[in-house]
Protein backbone atom coordinates (compact mmCIF):
# COMPACT_ATOMS: atom_id res chain seq x y z
CA UNK A 1 0.00 0.00 0.00
CA UNK A 2 1.61 3.10 -1.17
CA UNK A 3 1.18 6.69 0.96
CA UNK A 4 -1.39 7.57 -1.76
CA UNK A 5 -3.35 4.91 -1.05
CA UNK A 6 -3.03 5.62 2.57
CA UNK A 7 -3.57 9.04 2.47
CA UNK A 8 -6.94 7.42 0.80
CA UNK A 9 -7.68 5.33 3.24
CA UNK A 10 -6.91 7.62 6.30
CA UNK A 11 -9.65 10.16 4.29
CA UNK A 12 -12.51 7.74 4.07
CA UNK A 13 -12.16 6.93 7.62
CA UNK A 14 -11.86 10.25 8.61
CA UNK A 15 -15.11 11.05 6.35
CA UNK A 16 -16.81 8.45 8.30
CA UNK A 17 -15.94 9.31 11.40
CA UNK A 18 -17.44 12.75 11.05
CA UNK A 19 -20.00 11.27 9.17
CA UNK A 20 -20.60 9.03 12.48
CA UNK A 21 -20.05 11.82 14.65
CA UNK A 22 -22.79 14.02 12.69
CA UNK A 23 -25.05 10.82 12.94
CA UNK A 24 -25.02 10.71 16.72
CA UNK A 25 -24.98 14.47 17.59
CA UNK A 26 -27.99 14.43 15.05
CA UNK A 27 -30.00 11.64 17.23
CA UNK A 28 -28.93 13.48 20.21
CA UNK A 29 -30.44 16.68 19.56
CA UNK A 30 -33.63 15.07 18.03
CA UNK A 31 -33.99 13.01 21.22
CA UNK A 32 -33.47 15.64 23.33
CA UNK A 33 -35.46 18.25 21.53
CA UNK A 34 -38.21 15.82 20.92
CA UNK A 35 -38.14 14.46 24.69
CA UNK A 36 -38.28 18.46 25.58
CA UNK A 37 -41.81 19.39 23.90
CA UNK A 38 -43.07 16.01 24.65
CA UNK A 39 -42.52 17.79 28.82
CA UNK A 40 -43.94 20.53 27.52
CA UNK A 41 -46.61 18.98 25.98
CA UNK A 42 -47.57 17.08 28.96
CA UNK A 43 -47.21 20.16 31.40
CA UNK A 44 -50.10 21.16 28.47
CA UNK A 45 -51.72 18.12 29.19
CA UNK A 46 -52.14 18.25 32.80
CA UNK A 47 -53.02 21.71 32.76
CA UNK A 48 -56.23 20.74 30.41
CA UNK A 49 -57.16 17.88 32.33
CA UNK A 50 -57.02 19.95 36.10
CA UNK A 51 -58.52 21.97 34.38
CA UNK A 52 -61.57 19.94 33.85
CA UNK A 53 -61.98 19.60 37.57
CA UNK A 54 -61.47 22.80 38.22
CA UNK A 55 -64.13 24.05 36.26
CA UNK A 56 -66.65 22.22 38.67
CA UNK A 57 -64.89 23.02 41.64
CA UNK A 58 -65.46 26.56 40.78
CA UNK A 59 -69.22 25.84 39.90
CA UNK A 60 -69.36 24.63 43.38
CA UNK A 61 -67.90 27.51 44.88
CA UNK A 62 -69.81 30.21 43.12
CA UNK A 63 -73.20 28.53 44.23
CA UNK A 64 -71.89 28.51 47.76
CA UNK A 65 -71.19 32.44 47.56
CA UNK A 66 -74.34 32.81 46.06
CA UNK A 67 -76.12 31.34 48.99
CA UNK A 68 -74.19 33.05 51.53
CA UNK A 69 -75.21 36.42 49.52
CA UNK A 70 -78.87 35.44 49.60
CA UNK A 71 -78.85 34.68 53.44
CA UNK A 72 -76.51 38.14 53.93
CA UNK A 73 -79.43 39.73 52.07
CA UNK A 74 -82.17 38.74 54.72
CA UNK A 75 -80.34 39.66 57.78
CA UNK A 76 -79.86 43.12 55.94
CA UNK A 77 -81.81 45.73 58.73
CA UNK A 78 -82.17 43.42 61.25
CA UNK A 79 -81.45 45.60 64.58
CA UNK A 80 -81.41 42.49 67.31
CA UNK A 81 -79.08 39.28 67.69
CA UNK A 82 -82.32 36.93 68.69
CA UNK A 83 -84.23 38.64 64.99
CA UNK A 84 -80.99 37.45 63.11
CA UNK A 85 -80.66 34.43 65.06
CA UNK A 86 -84.44 33.36 64.39
CA UNK A 87 -84.08 34.56 60.93
CA UNK A 88 -80.87 31.71 60.60
CA UNK A 89 -82.86 29.24 62.02
CA UNK A 90 -85.49 29.64 59.71
CA UNK A 91 -83.55 28.45 57.00
CA UNK A 92 -84.28 25.01 57.67
CA UNK A 93 -87.32 25.26 56.65
CA UNK A 94 -85.97 26.94 52.42
CA UNK A 95 -84.91 24.15 50.27
CA UNK A 96 -83.07 26.77 49.15
CA UNK A 97 -80.74 25.90 51.21
CA UNK A 98 -81.05 22.37 52.36
CA UNK A 99 -77.11 21.52 51.76
CA UNK A 100 -76.14 23.70 54.40
CA UNK A 101 -75.01 21.79 57.51
CA UNK A 102 -75.39 24.71 59.97
CA UNK A 103 -74.79 29.16 59.81
CA UNK A 104 -72.81 31.28 62.00
CA UNK A 105 -72.45 34.87 62.18
CA UNK A 106 -70.44 37.42 63.15
CA UNK A 107 -71.06 40.84 65.07
CA UNK A 108 -68.14 43.08 66.14
CA UNK A 109 -65.77 40.44 65.89
CA UNK A 110 -67.65 38.24 67.70
CA UNK A 111 -69.19 35.10 66.31
CA UNK A 112 -72.48 33.79 67.03
CA UNK A 113 -74.34 30.43 66.32
CA UNK A 114 -78.11 29.90 65.23
CA UNK A 115 -79.52 30.21 68.35
CA UNK A 116 -77.23 33.76 69.15
CA UNK A 117 -74.66 32.00 71.54
CA UNK A 118 -71.09 32.95 71.63
CA UNK A 119 -68.74 30.70 69.70
CA UNK A 120 -65.14 30.18 70.73
CA UNK A 121 -62.77 31.66 67.40
CA UNK A 122 -63.45 29.90 64.65
CA UNK A 123 -59.96 28.78 62.18
CA UNK A 124 -58.28 31.79 61.25
CA UNK A 125 -59.11 31.41 57.56
CA UNK A 126 -63.37 32.48 58.78
CA UNK A 127 -62.03 34.75 61.36
CA UNK A 128 -59.78 36.85 59.40
CA UNK A 129 -63.03 37.43 56.80
CA UNK A 130 -64.97 39.10 59.64
CA UNK A 131 -66.18 42.73 58.83
CA UNK A 132 -64.52 42.40 55.53
CA UNK A 133 -67.07 43.48 52.31
CA UNK A 134 -65.89 40.35 50.19
CA UNK A 135 -68.20 37.43 49.70
CA UNK A 136 -65.84 34.56 49.11
CA UNK A 137 -65.23 30.64 50.12
CA UNK A 138 -63.23 30.43 54.18
CA UNK A 139 -62.19 26.82 53.00
CA UNK A 140 -61.81 24.08 55.39
CA UNK A 141 -62.88 24.78 58.58
CA UNK A 142 -62.72 21.81 60.94
CA UNK A 143 -65.62 22.44 63.15
CA UNK A 144 -65.53 20.85 66.91
CA UNK A 145 -68.93 21.06 67.92
CA UNK A 146 -69.91 18.67 65.07
CA UNK A 147 -67.02 16.72 64.86
CA UNK A 148 -66.52 17.27 60.96
CA UNK A 149 -64.84 18.76 58.43
CA UNK A 150 -66.65 21.75 56.54
CA UNK A 151 -66.98 24.15 53.89
CA UNK A 152 -67.23 27.31 54.86
CA UNK A 153 -68.59 30.47 53.09
CA UNK A 154 -68.76 34.41 53.86
CA UNK A 155 -70.73 37.25 52.63
CA UNK A 156 -70.80 40.57 54.30
CA UNK A 157 -74.25 41.90 55.73
CA UNK A 158 -74.76 45.64 54.96
CA UNK A 159 -76.64 46.94 57.45
CA UNK A 160 -78.55 46.05 61.41
CA UNK A 161 -76.59 44.09 64.16
CA UNK A 162 -74.79 41.49 62.28
CA UNK A 163 -71.95 42.09 59.99
CA UNK A 164 -71.06 38.92 58.51
CA UNK A 165 -72.13 35.33 57.96
CA UNK A 166 -71.39 31.87 57.53
CA UNK A 167 -72.71 29.12 55.90
CA UNK A 168 -71.17 25.60 56.37
CA UNK A 169 -71.41 22.45 54.18
CA UNK A 170 -70.34 19.20 55.03
CA UNK A 171 -67.40 18.33 53.60
CA UNK A 172 -68.43 15.26 51.34
CA UNK A 173 -71.50 16.54 50.45
CA UNK A 174 -69.80 19.17 48.70
CA UNK A 175 -67.46 17.03 47.14
CA UNK A 176 -70.15 15.14 45.51
CA UNK A 177 -68.67 17.35 42.44
CA UNK A 178 -65.75 14.69 42.12
CA UNK A 179 -67.95 12.49 40.41
CA UNK A 180 -68.91 14.95 37.48
CA UNK A 181 -65.50 15.00 36.54
CA UNK A 182 -64.53 12.80 33.13
CA UNK A 183 -63.21 9.50 34.58
CA UNK A 184 -60.38 8.79 30.61
CA UNK A 185 -59.01 12.25 31.83
CA UNK A 186 -58.85 11.63 35.75
CA UNK A 187 -57.25 8.03 34.89
CA UNK A 188 -53.97 9.62 33.33
CA UNK A 189 -53.13 10.40 36.55
CA UNK A 190 -51.35 8.73 38.85
CA UNK A 191 -52.85 10.36 41.33
CA UNK A 192 -55.65 13.24 41.65
CA UNK A 193 -57.52 14.51 44.29
CA UNK A 194 -59.53 17.63 46.09
CA UNK A 195 -57.55 19.08 49.05
CA UNK A 196 -57.50 22.08 51.13
CA UNK A 197 -54.70 24.72 51.72
CA UNK A 198 -52.78 22.49 54.54
CA UNK A 199 -52.51 19.55 52.03
CA UNK A 200 -55.18 17.45 53.70
CA UNK A 201 -57.17 15.42 51.08
CA UNK A 202 -61.05 16.22 50.93
CA UNK A 203 -61.93 13.89 48.00
CA UNK A 204 -59.58 11.47 45.65
CA UNK A 205 -60.54 11.97 41.89
CA UNK A 206 -58.26 8.73 41.22
CA UNK A 207 -54.98 6.75 42.45
CA UNK A 208 -53.07 3.92 40.83
CA UNK A 209 -53.45 0.75 42.81
CA UNK A 210 -49.84 1.19 44.28
CA UNK A 211 -50.66 4.78 45.63
CA UNK A 212 -51.02 4.53 49.56
CA UNK A 213 -53.21 7.68 49.96
CA UNK A 214 -56.82 7.59 51.23
CA UNK A 215 -59.07 10.64 52.05
CA UNK A 216 -57.66 12.77 55.31
CA UNK A 217 -54.17 11.95 54.02
CA UNK A 218 -51.97 14.93 53.29
CA UNK A 219 -51.44 14.96 49.66
CA UNK A 220 -48.06 17.61 50.88
CA UNK A 221 -46.32 14.14 52.60
CA UNK A 222 -47.28 12.18 50.03
CA UNK A 223 -45.80 14.13 46.78
CA UNK A 224 -42.54 14.95 49.09
CA UNK A 225 -42.19 11.50 49.14
CA UNK A 226 -42.39 10.57 45.68
CA UNK A 227 -40.33 13.16 44.26
CA UNK A 228 -38.31 14.27 47.19
CA UNK A 229 -37.73 18.07 45.65
CA UNK A 230 -38.43 20.38 48.45
CA UNK A 231 -38.49 23.59 46.20
CA UNK A 232 -41.37 22.23 44.11
CA UNK A 233 -43.43 21.66 47.19
CA UNK A 234 -42.67 25.13 48.70
CA UNK A 235 -43.75 26.54 45.33
CA UNK A 236 -46.51 24.77 45.40
CA UNK A 237 -47.49 25.69 48.70
CA UNK A 238 -46.97 29.35 47.71
CA UNK A 239 -49.09 28.79 44.70
CA UNK A 240 -51.94 27.91 46.75
CA UNK A 241 -51.69 30.41 49.35
CA UNK A 242 -51.90 33.00 46.65
CA UNK A 243 -54.29 31.34 44.68
CA UNK A 244 -52.54 30.59 41.49
CA UNK A 245 -52.78 27.75 39.21
CA UNK A 246 -49.73 26.00 38.21
CA UNK A 247 -47.60 23.16 36.58
CA UNK A 248 -44.44 21.27 37.95
CA UNK A 249 -42.18 19.06 36.63
CA UNK A 250 -40.90 16.44 38.85
CA UNK A 251 -39.10 13.33 38.68
CA UNK A 252 -40.12 10.41 40.72
CA UNK A 253 -37.73 7.01 40.95
CA UNK A 254 -36.12 8.58 37.33
CA UNK A 255 -39.06 9.28 35.34
CA UNK A 256 -40.72 11.94 34.29
CA UNK A 257 -43.85 13.44 36.04
CA UNK A 258 -45.91 16.49 36.23
CA UNK A 259 -47.45 18.30 39.42
CA UNK A 260 -50.62 20.25 37.95
CA UNK A 261 -52.57 22.43 40.65
CA UNK A 262 -55.89 24.05 39.79
CA UNK A 263 -56.63 26.77 42.34
CA UNK A 264 -59.82 28.88 41.87
CA UNK A 265 -59.83 32.46 42.67
CA UNK A 266 -61.52 33.10 46.33
CA UNK A 267 -61.73 29.66 46.62
CA UNK A 268 -60.59 29.54 50.96
CA UNK A 269 -56.96 27.25 49.54
CA UNK A 270 -59.31 24.52 47.93
CA UNK A 271 -57.84 22.90 45.27
CA UNK A 272 -57.20 20.18 42.59
CA UNK A 273 -54.12 18.82 42.96
CA UNK A 274 -52.92 15.41 40.18
CA UNK A 275 -49.50 13.62 39.60
CA UNK A 276 -49.30 12.96 36.06
CA UNK A 277 -46.67 10.60 34.12
CA UNK A 278 -45.44 12.33 31.46
CA UNK A 279 -44.97 9.02 29.38
CA UNK A 280 -48.82 8.09 30.16
CA UNK A 281 -49.62 11.37 29.14
CA UNK A 282 -47.87 11.47 26.04
CA UNK A 283 -47.71 7.57 25.36
CA UNK A 284 -47.80 8.32 21.46
CA UNK A 285 -45.12 10.61 21.33
CA UNK A 286 -42.87 8.52 23.18
CA UNK A 287 -43.94 5.65 20.71
CA UNK A 288 -43.39 7.77 17.71
CA UNK A 289 -40.22 8.68 19.31
CA UNK A 290 -38.82 5.80 19.43
CA UNK A 291 -39.87 5.26 16.21
CA UNK A 292 -37.97 7.82 14.70
CA UNK A 293 -34.58 7.21 16.60
CA UNK A 294 -34.73 3.96 14.79
CA UNK A 295 -35.57 5.13 11.53
CA UNK A 296 -32.57 8.12 12.42
CA UNK A 297 -30.48 4.91 12.32
CA UNK A 298 -31.07 3.98 8.91
CA UNK A 299 -31.35 6.81 6.98
CA UNK A 300 -28.46 9.03 8.52
CA UNK A 301 -27.85 10.10 4.87
CA UNK A 302 -31.47 11.91 4.16
CA UNK A 303 -30.71 13.36 7.37
CA UNK A 304 -27.70 15.15 6.48
CA UNK A 305 -28.97 15.64 3.51
CA UNK A 306 -32.10 17.78 5.22
CA UNK A 307 -29.88 19.57 7.67
CA UNK A 308 -27.98 20.56 4.55
CA UNK A 309 -30.97 21.59 2.79
CA UNK A 310 -32.43 23.45 6.20
CA UNK A 311 -29.21 25.28 6.61
CA UNK A 312 -29.32 26.86 3.55
CA UNK A 313 -32.94 27.66 3.41
CA UNK A 314 -32.03 29.03 6.17
CA UNK A 315 -29.47 31.32 4.97
CA UNK A 316 -31.14 32.15 1.51
CA UNK A 317 -34.53 33.40 3.96
CA UNK A 318 -31.30 35.46 6.35
CA UNK A 319 -30.47 37.03 2.72
CA UNK A 320 -33.99 37.56 1.92
CA UNK A 321 -34.76 39.45 5.01
CA UNK A 322 -31.94 41.30 4.76
CA UNK A 323 -32.30 42.19 1.19
CA UNK A 324 -36.01 43.41 2.36
CA UNK A 325 -34.33 45.60 5.12
CA UNK A 326 -32.14 47.27 2.81
CA UNK A 327 -34.69 47.73 -0.25
CA UNK A 328 -37.91 49.38 0.28
CA UNK A 329 -40.02 47.25 -1.82
CA UNK A 330 -42.63 50.21 -3.04
CA UNK A 331 -39.89 52.41 -4.49
CA UNK A 332 -37.70 49.91 -4.77
CA UNK A 333 -34.72 52.33 -3.03
CA UNK A 334 -32.35 52.20 -0.27
CA UNK A 335 -33.82 52.39 3.33
CA UNK A 336 -32.79 54.05 6.02
CA UNK A 337 -30.96 50.70 7.48
CA UNK A 338 -28.58 50.53 4.39
CA UNK A 339 -27.78 54.31 4.05
CA UNK A 340 -26.35 54.27 7.80
CA UNK A 341 -24.88 51.18 6.59
CA UNK A 342 -23.52 52.77 3.67
CA UNK A 343 -22.96 56.47 4.99
CA UNK A 344 -20.36 55.59 7.87
CA UNK A 345 -17.14 54.40 5.29
CA UNK A 346 -18.15 56.93 2.51
CA UNK A 347 -17.63 59.43 5.33
CA UNK A 348 -14.26 57.98 6.63
CA UNK A 349 -12.76 57.96 2.80
CA UNK A 350 -13.57 61.36 2.43
CA UNK A 351 -12.47 63.14 5.79
CA UNK A 352 -10.91 66.12 3.79
CA UNK A 353 -14.89 66.71 2.46
CA UNK A 354 -17.71 68.53 3.58
CA UNK A 355 -21.20 66.12 3.92
CA UNK A 356 -24.85 67.66 4.32
CA UNK A 357 -27.22 65.08 5.85
CA UNK A 358 -30.64 65.88 4.78
CA UNK A 359 -33.85 65.26 5.87
CA UNK A 360 -36.10 65.99 3.23
CA UNK A 361 -40.34 65.42 3.21
CA UNK A 362 -43.53 65.64 1.76
CA UNK A 363 -45.35 68.59 3.49
CA UNK A 364 -48.97 67.23 4.75
CA UNK A 365 -48.40 63.35 2.90
CA UNK A 366 -50.74 61.92 5.71
CA UNK A 367 -53.83 64.38 4.14
CA UNK A 368 -51.94 63.04 0.68
CA UNK A 369 -52.64 59.22 1.91
CA UNK A 370 -56.11 59.95 3.29
CA UNK A 371 -57.92 62.14 1.24
CA UNK A 372 -56.18 61.48 -2.40
CA UNK A 373 -56.01 57.76 -1.50
CA UNK A 374 -52.84 55.78 -1.53
CA UNK A 375 -52.13 55.34 -5.40
CA UNK A 376 -51.68 58.80 -5.28
CA UNK A 377 -49.33 58.85 -2.46
CA UNK A 378 -46.78 55.93 -3.42
CA UNK A 379 -46.98 57.75 -6.61
CA UNK A 380 -45.48 60.80 -5.48
CA UNK A 381 -43.25 59.10 -3.45
CA UNK A 382 -41.79 57.22 -6.61
CA UNK A 383 -41.43 60.15 -8.33
CA UNK A 384 -39.46 62.21 -5.25
CA UNK A 385 -37.49 58.85 -5.43
CA UNK A 386 -36.56 59.20 -8.72
CA UNK A 387 -35.76 62.58 -9.04
CA UNK A 388 -33.24 62.00 -5.93
CA UNK A 389 -31.94 59.31 -7.30
CA UNK A 390 -31.11 61.04 -10.09
CA UNK A 391 -29.22 63.87 -8.75
CA UNK A 392 -26.88 61.56 -6.69
CA UNK A 393 -23.02 62.23 -7.46
CA UNK A 394 -20.21 59.89 -6.63
CA UNK A 395 -19.83 58.90 -2.96
CA UNK A 396 -23.29 60.59 -2.49
CA UNK A 397 -26.47 58.16 -1.17
CA UNK A 398 -30.46 58.78 -0.82
CA UNK A 399 -33.09 56.27 1.44
CA UNK A 400 -36.26 56.49 1.97
CA UNK A 401 -37.40 56.73 5.73
CA UNK A 402 -41.11 55.87 6.06
CA UNK A 403 -44.05 58.94 6.33
CA UNK A 404 -42.97 60.39 3.11
CA UNK A 405 -39.36 61.45 4.53
CA UNK A 406 -36.12 61.36 2.46
CA UNK A 407 -32.95 61.17 3.57
CA UNK A 408 -29.91 62.72 1.68
CA UNK A 409 -25.63 62.75 1.89
CA UNK A 410 -24.63 65.23 0.12
CA UNK A 411 -20.84 66.53 -0.81
CA UNK A 412 -20.72 70.60 -0.35
CA UNK A 413 -18.25 73.27 -0.68
CA UNK A 414 -20.38 75.72 0.54
CA UNK A 415 -24.49 75.81 2.15
CA UNK A 416 -25.28 77.62 -1.32
CA UNK A 417 -24.70 74.32 -3.32
CA UNK A 418 -26.90 72.42 -1.16
CA UNK A 419 -29.80 75.06 -0.79
CA UNK A 420 -29.76 75.31 -5.09
CA UNK A 421 -29.80 71.61 -5.56
CA UNK A 422 -32.97 71.08 -2.76
CA UNK A 423 -34.65 74.02 -4.46
CA UNK A 424 -34.31 72.50 -7.56
CA UNK A 425 -35.80 69.50 -6.49
CA UNK A 426 -38.32 71.40 -4.70
CA UNK A 427 -39.18 73.31 -8.04
CA UNK A 428 -40.03 69.86 -10.00
CA UNK A 429 -41.59 68.31 -7.73
CA UNK A 430 -43.57 71.22 -6.96
CA UNK A 431 -44.35 71.26 -11.22
CA UNK A 432 -44.80 67.45 -11.11
CA UNK A 433 -48.74 66.45 -10.75
CA UNK A 434 -49.08 62.58 -11.21
CA UNK A 435 -52.11 61.45 -9.38
CA UNK A 436 -52.70 64.42 -7.48
CA UNK A 437 -55.73 66.86 -8.21
CA UNK A 438 -55.02 70.25 -10.54
CA UNK A 439 -54.87 72.45 -7.68
CA UNK A 440 -52.68 70.80 -5.84
CA UNK A 441 -48.91 70.61 -5.57
CA UNK A 442 -46.22 68.66 -3.80
CA UNK A 443 -43.66 70.73 -1.45
CA UNK A 444 -40.91 69.41 0.01
CA UNK A 445 -39.06 71.08 3.64
CA UNK A 446 -36.83 69.52 6.12
CA UNK A 447 -33.96 69.85 7.91
CA UNK A 448 -29.47 69.59 7.41
CA UNK A 449 -26.58 69.17 9.35
CA UNK A 450 -23.60 70.14 8.01
CA UNK A 451 -20.15 68.40 8.91
CA UNK A 452 -16.45 69.88 8.87
CA UNK A 453 -13.88 68.56 7.41
CA UNK A 454 -12.57 65.67 9.34
CA UNK A 455 -15.19 66.50 12.23
CA UNK A 456 -17.84 63.74 11.55
CA UNK A 457 -20.37 62.40 14.25
CA UNK A 458 -22.13 59.20 14.10
CA UNK A 459 -24.33 58.95 11.20
CA UNK A 460 -27.31 58.65 13.53
CA UNK A 461 -26.36 61.40 15.00
CA UNK A 462 -26.23 63.85 12.25
CA UNK A 463 -29.25 61.89 11.20
CA UNK A 464 -31.11 62.86 14.52
CA UNK A 465 -29.75 66.27 14.20
CA UNK A 466 -31.34 66.84 10.43
CA UNK A 467 -34.44 65.28 12.26
CA UNK A 468 -34.13 68.23 15.20
CA UNK A 469 -33.67 71.06 13.17
CA UNK A 470 -36.40 70.27 11.06
CA UNK A 471 -38.60 70.87 14.18
CA UNK A 472 -36.57 73.82 16.27
CA UNK A 473 -37.05 77.51 16.26
CA UNK A 474 -32.95 77.95 17.14
CA UNK A 475 -32.01 77.32 13.13
CA UNK A 476 -31.12 79.45 9.86
CA UNK A 477 -33.99 78.81 7.01
CA UNK A 478 -32.88 78.51 3.78
CA UNK A 479 -36.17 78.41 1.78
CA UNK A 480 -38.49 75.47 2.57
CA UNK A 481 -35.43 74.00 4.73
CA UNK A 482 -34.08 74.66 8.23
CA UNK A 483 -30.22 74.06 9.18
CA UNK A 484 -28.60 72.37 12.37
CA UNK A 485 -26.94 74.94 14.49
CA UNK A 486 -25.19 75.14 17.79
CA UNK A 487 -27.61 77.25 19.07
CA UNK A 488 -29.96 74.18 19.19
CA UNK A 489 -27.15 72.13 20.70
CA UNK A 490 -26.60 74.99 23.52
CA UNK A 491 -30.61 75.05 24.10
CA UNK A 492 -30.67 71.71 24.41
CA UNK A 493 -27.95 71.46 27.24
CA UNK A 494 -29.46 74.60 28.50
CA UNK A 495 -32.90 72.60 28.73
CA UNK A 496 -31.06 69.63 30.45
CA UNK A 497 -28.87 71.29 32.63
CA UNK A 498 -32.57 73.18 34.18
CA UNK A 499 -34.49 69.76 34.28
CA UNK A 500 -31.75 68.10 36.18
CA UNK A 501 -31.37 71.13 38.69
CA UNK A 502 -35.18 71.56 39.11
CA UNK A 503 -36.00 69.00 42.20
CA UNK A 504 -33.41 70.05 43.78
CA UNK A 505 -33.90 73.59 43.67
CA UNK A 506 -37.73 73.08 44.44
CA UNK A 507 -36.74 71.06 47.72
CA UNK A 508 -34.26 74.39 48.36
CA UNK A 509 -37.28 76.47 47.65
CA UNK A 510 -35.29 78.48 45.43
CA UNK A 511 -38.55 78.77 43.03
CA UNK A 512 -39.64 82.14 43.20
CA UNK A 513 -43.76 83.07 42.62
CA UNK A 514 -44.03 86.43 40.83
CA UNK A 515 -47.65 88.19 40.29
CA UNK A 516 -48.38 90.12 37.13
CA UNK A 517 -50.62 93.06 37.85
CA UNK A 518 -53.73 93.49 35.55
CA UNK A 519 -53.58 97.15 34.44
CA UNK A 520 -57.34 98.96 33.33
CA UNK A 521 -56.75 101.15 30.54
CA UNK A 522 -59.85 102.83 30.28
CA UNK A 523 -59.62 103.72 34.40
CA UNK A 524 -55.99 104.46 34.44
CA UNK A 525 -55.69 101.91 37.76
CA UNK A 526 -54.26 98.00 38.64
CA UNK A 527 -57.62 96.32 38.48
CA UNK A 528 -56.35 92.83 39.74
Amino acid sequence: MNNNQRKVNTFVLLLVVIFSVILLGATVLVYTNYLTEIRSQASTKADLYTADGLRLLEAEIADGISLAKQVANKLNGLSSRDDVAATLRGLRSDSTFDGVAFCRFFADGTIYGQFGTVYPLERENVMKLAGTNVARCCGLVADREWNTNTIGFYAPVLSGFADGVVLFFPGDTFSTFVSDVNAESAELARVAVFADSEGETLAIFHKDEDVNLSVHNNIYDYLTAQINEKATIDSLKNDLVYERSASYEATVYSEDYVVSIGTPKSGGGLSIIALYSVERLCRSSFQLINAILGILIMVFAILIFMGSFVLITRKVAERKRLEASLTDPVLNCPTRVKFERDAQPILEKNKNSKFAVVLSEIKHFQYIQEYFGQPAAEESLKYVAMVFGKMMQVDELYAYAGDGRFLLLLHFRERENVTKRLQTVSGLAYNHKGLLPERYHLELSGGVYETTEGNYSTIAKMIDNAFEARTSANVIEVGDYKFFTENIRSSNLQNADIEIRQESALDNGEFVVVYQPKYNMHQDKPDG
